[in-house]
């Protein structure tokens, strides 16, 4: 039906209605329950902000227009916006009473007081006295086939709009009937029709034409699909034939109280819909009356929407919406004893038996509705199950097994083996045995009148758990699901069982499910829904589509979908999505979950018992649930509605809203951006699923599930574009994407000339902050090297004065002294003393050339070093009986030596070589020096007597020293040596600026040896 159609009918207007008595019709007192039709209502309570609804349009972008006494309502299906005095001037006095949605989209606003207004998407224009409106009260409004805007007045009077909103009035309908509000609306070949009070005809160019008069009894009026006209005079309900159709004209009497202005609707199938004034509304269709929607609230308006729900508007009782009923219930308003249903299945004749909570069994046939078996008002029942010859098994509490068959209850097996024990589990296999599943424990088989106790199954391995779930493959094995998480196979002999090292989650199984192709399917208790191919487990939850991971049961319908049922409601999914999703060919996939917008609000499957779930051979899916039983019939669905349509309702900066969304700028600095999306959608708007993307910052789509907005606190400058869409619950996702292009305009300090010239600022700061620290490096550097080249030119200064005088002093004293020995002659003691004296005047030059060679800052160099212990070796021991050998490199790196350095190094030497002399009673000694990049190494070895290292002397003083000595240098001392096995002495010491050691192989240093 075309918006202009269905704009046209929803501006019927409602007079007061006379009272009288009412009349019954054939289908009148049919239940709600028993209509293919749910009902769900919104009121205050709901989110609806008032409860009388005058009106109800639609717009293209998919959102619901409705009237009330004080404004406008928008609805998308989640959320009402209300638009009254608040949103625009012109609805503080404005009661709507007519919308209409012209072909270009514009929604009209017809209203009691106020005139017309009139809302494009994005602006409201006044329609008023100032536009020629010649009277404020519209009664009508309705769209002709050129596209005029024809407007109705409750006086009495017709006009037309232009182009330019301005009002044109046209003659005034006036004839021998009541005057009156006019009505207009268009039939489906586009003419113009009228009513008002008890006549009705045609406009043609603004003309009254083909005018009917009725008996004194107001006209409502209503175009059919067919190209025929509907309308009631009285009590009467008549229908013209369509143009070039046999004129015969169809009169019915109404099912209603006389003397009363119904509302009426024809919807997409044809059906007539007539809203009385406290009797619901009624549904004409194949010749009858049903009614459909019981409320004692007067009708004010029924609409269909784009997707072929249909609403009613009443006064006080809020809105409601009317929806092919897709679940059909049994619940206690039927006949049910109680709610909670534990287990369902289908007889061999097509009965379908339920089981209860407690002492309950029935049986429903749709002849006879439900029925309560005999023999169980005592005996708590848990489960059913059909028996193939004919009659219905049935497991009890503590009472064992029963079979029912032709209305005669009888107890099956002994009473042993189920003392203590419920049956939880019943599935029967392809041999025709009975297996038995039991709570706290075992496992029963019942097979031609034997039955095999559960001791017998222990002794094969079967461990003591409860049993929820049973089924059997091709091959004839049977496969077990228990409370602990476990699944057991028996092929008869022994038992196998898998665990979670074997890929199961862990949690409990509810359901078993063999597929034709041999998969075993597991519905788990928490752990989600999985598969079992060739020995692999893989298991989907919510976190890769499956709407809940407690799956109770799992059936296939006959198109390819597997129907679980859940502690959250019932849940559908494709099973060739499962198996990509097991195969790995995507890693996400779709399923339903129905709630209220199916009418299944608060329903709750039962688990724990098996069977709860069952297709029959028509192919009806039935639920045992916590509000009685459910069942669905797959192939009558219809298709899923198209993707919803995203719309972009709001943008906040800093909780204010943007009004203009053009070259949108946001100043650096807010606090919060939110964006509020939706998409108008009416068959399960709670499911309408989103995703968005803010190009520039989310690297890819981000998954919203459910909500609509989408928040940013604090973006960087830039552009950015925010981007979203919409999708059904079937993940059907809209072609249609918003995008909205928006900047972050930096703050000043943010902007490239404020950052260059910090830049240059800064540039210009480090510039002078190196030069002049190093400058202050330079000068303290010099002040070091004037302090260093003062304190050589002193130790020059004090090197010279001791070698030119003290030196030369004391070679005097020698010489006199060995020149007065030599006098006196060599027999007297004096001549003995001025001999020693001669010796100790040249031991004090040897120990002032020490000195002098120590202070010269000139000699503070390796190769000095090396030369000037080469020297002092050879000369110690030119005049003892020992041999000195010296091994030194040919070349020697020219590397500067602290003077303390070069001090202690050589006095450690010197140490070392006195020992040798002291102690050692050697032939021979070896000096051997070694440089290694940065490290020095000096080895002093002698072929003497040696010593015992554990029995050193506590009382030396030589060994200590040169540890002393090294260690205050960073280097260290290292002495080896056996008795008669010589002595080595080790002086390592870190040469400062030396290179890296060379850690390849080096060539043996060429040897320079030495004899005394």
């Amino acid at each position: 039906m075309s918006n202009a159609l269905r704009g046209c009918t929803a501006t019927l207007v409602l007079f007061w209605l006379w009272g009288g008595h009412s009349i019954n019709c054939r289908g009148a007192d049919l239940s709600p329950d028993g209509s293919q039709y749910w009902v769900r209502t919104w009121q205050t309570d709901d989110g609806l902000p008032r409860n009388t609804i005058t009106c109800i349009a639609q717009t293209p972008d998919g959102y619901l227009w409705l009237g009330t006494p004080f404004g406008v309502i928008r609805f998308d299906g989640v959320a009402f916006t209300r638009m009254e005095g608040d949103f625009h001037p012109g609805f503080t006095r404005a009661r709507s009473r007519v919308l209409h949605t012209d072909a270009q989209g514009r929604l009209w606003i017809g209203t009691g007081t106020a005139g017309i207004i009139r809302y494009d998407g994005r602006a409201f224009t006044i329609i008023d006295s100032h536009s020629g409106l010649p009277h404020p009260t519209i009664s009508a409004l309705c769209e002709d086939q050129s596209g005029v805007l024809w407007i109705g007045f409750q006086n009495g009077l017709l006009a037309w709009v232009d182009a330019e909103a301005r009002v044109h009035p046209a003659a005034a309908v006036r004839g021998g009937w009541t005057d009156g509000a006019i009505q207009l609306v268009r039939d489906a070949h586009g003419t113009l029709w009228f009513a008002q009070g008890n006549a009705y005809g045609q406009l043609v160019g603004g003309v009254v034409t083909n005018v009917t008069v009725t008996e004194n009894s107001p006209v409502i009026l209503c175009p059919s699909r067919d190209g025929g006209m509907w309308f009631i005079a009285g009590n009467l309900l008549q229908k013209t034939p369509p143009p070039g159709a046999s004129p015969t004209f169809v009169t019915l009497q109404l099912p209603l109280r006389p003397n009363q202005m119904p509302v009426l609707f024809e919807d997409h199938r044809g059906d007539l819909w007539i809203g009385s004034q406290r009797e619901g509304v009624f549904r004409y269709a194949d010749g009858e009356f049903m009614r459909e929607f019981d409320t004692s609230h007067r009708i004010l308006a029924i609409f269909e929407d784009a997707e072929d729900n249909l609403w009613i508007g009443t006064e006080g009782g809020g809105l409601s919406r009317l929806q092919t009923r897709i679940f059909h219930r049994l619940t206690m308003q039927e006949g049910l004893p109680q709610s909670v249903l534990r287990s369902v299945c289908e007889a061999a004749n097509g009965d379908i038996w339920l089981s209860g909570q407690g002492p309950m069994l029935m049986k429903w046939t749709p002849e006879g509705g439900l029925d309560q078996a005999s023999g169980f008002t005592n005996i708590g029942t848990t489960c059913v199950l059909p028996k193939p010859g004919g009659g219905v098994w049935v497991g009890t509490v503590d009472w064992g097994l029963y079979l029912v068959d032709d209305g005669q209850q009888r107890h099956q097996g002994n009473w042993g083996a189920f003392r203590g024990r419920q049956i939880r589990a019943m599935h029967q296999d392809a041999q025709g045995q009975l297996w038995l599943g039991c709570l706290p424990d075992g496992l029963i088989r019942v097979a031609a009148d034997t039955m095999t106790p559960p001791q017998e199954y222990f002794d094969q391995g079967l461990p003591n758990e409860a049993i929820w779930a049973l089924t059997d493959d091709a091959g004839g094995n049977l496969w077990l699901g228990t409370i602990s998480g476990e699944l057991w196979r028996y092929d008869g002999s022994a038992f196998s069982s898998y665990g979670t090292a074997d890929g199961l989650p862990g949690a409990s199984i509810g359901a078993l499910y063999f597929a034709p192709e041999g998969d075993l399917w597991v519905g788990t208790l928490g752990g989600g829904l999985g598969r079992l191919r060739q020995g692999r487990f893989v298991f989907a939850d919510v976190r890769h589509g499956l709407a809940d991971d407690v799956i109770l049961s799992i059936v296939e319908d006959d198109l390819g979908f597997f129907w679980l049922s859940s502690d959250q409601g019932i849940l559908r999914v494709r099973r060739r999505d499962l198996e990509d999703f097991a195969d790995g060919r995507r890693d996400h996939f779709d399923s339903i979950r129905y709630g209220k917008d199916d009418g299944l609000a608060n329903v709750e499957c039962i688990g724990g018992y098996q069977p709860s779930a069952w297709k029959t051979r028509a192919g009806n899916i039935w639920f045992a649930t916590s509000k009685g039983a459910v069942w669905v019939n797959p192939a009558s669905l219809a298709p899923e509605a198209p993707p919803p349509t995203p719309v972009l309702e709001r943008v906040l900066l800093n909780n204010q809203d943007v009004a203009d969304h053009h070259d949108l700028a946001f100043p650096f600095g807010y606090s919060r951006l939110d964006f509020q999306y939706t998409a108008p959608g009416f068959t399960s708007p709670e499911q309408i699923r989103f995703r968005h993307q803010l190009v520039g910052l989310d690297p890819d789509w981000i998954d919203d599930g459910t909500t609509r907005v989408a928040s940013y606190p604090r973006l960087a400058p830039g552009r950015y574009i925010f981007r979203f869409t919409a999708g059904n619950r079937e993940g059907a996702w809209s072609q249609r994407m918003v995008s909205l292009p928006f900047e972050v305009t930096p703050a000043y300090w943010q902007t490239a000339w404020f950052r260059f010239a910090v830049l240059l600022v800064f540039a210009g700061v480090v510039a002078g902050g190196v030069r002049y620290r190093y400058v202050q490096k330079m000068r303290r550097k010099l002040r070091a090297l004037e302090q260093e080249r003062a304190l050589e030119q002193e130790r020059m200064r004090i090197a010279r004065d001791i070698h030119d005088d003290l030196g030369a002093r004391l070679t005097q004293m020698a010489f006199v002294s060995d020149m007065v020995a030599g006098e006196i002659g060599e027999g007297g003691k004096a001549g003995e003393r001025l001999a020693r004296l001669a010796n100790s005047s040249r031991e004090a030059i040897r120990s002032l050339d020490e000195i002098v060679w120590a202070v010269n800052p000139g000699k503070d160099t390796l190769p000095n070093f090396v030369d000037y212990l080469s020297h002092y070796a050879n000369e110690f021991f030119r005049s003892s009986s020992t041999r000195c050998r010296q091994n030194l490199p040919m070349i020697i790196p020219d590397l500067s030596l602290p003077t303390d350095l070069r001090h202690h190094l050589f006095l450690a030497c010197k140490e070392a070589l006195a020992n040798v002399s002291k102690h050692a009673e050697a032939t021979e000694v070896q000096l051997r020096l070694r440089v290694d990049g940065a490290d020095l190494e000096i080895v002093i070895e002698d072929n003497g007597r040696g010593f015992r290292m554990d029995g050193l002397a506590g009382d030396g003083n030589g060994l200590a020293n040169l540890n002393t000595r090294l260690a205050t240098i960073g280097g260290h001392c290292r002495v080896n040596s056996e008795p008669g096995q010589g002595t080595r002495v080790r002086l390592q010491v870190r040469l400062p600026g030396g290179p890296a050691p060379d850690t390849k192989r080096r060539e043996p240093s060429t040897a320079s040896p030495s004899r005394n």
